[in-house]
């Protein structure tokens, strides 16, 4: 999971410290329903992948 996460910042540190800088002003509910859609995604892949 590192080596993934670590990829964006590698690869386009520019794009992602503005992209950092854009979801550091976001709401907080829009971050919530943003991580709630990545961990219902990843538990689906999850359970596709392992099911």
């Amino acid at each position: 999971m590192f080596i993934f996460e670590g990829l964006a910042p590698l690869l386009f540190p520019n794009r992602w410290q503005s992209f950092m800088l854009k979801l550091a002003n976001e709401p907080t509910s829009q971050i919530r329903q943003i991580g709630l859609l990545l961990v219902g995604l990843g538990a689906i892949i999850m359970l596709w992948l392992y099911g």
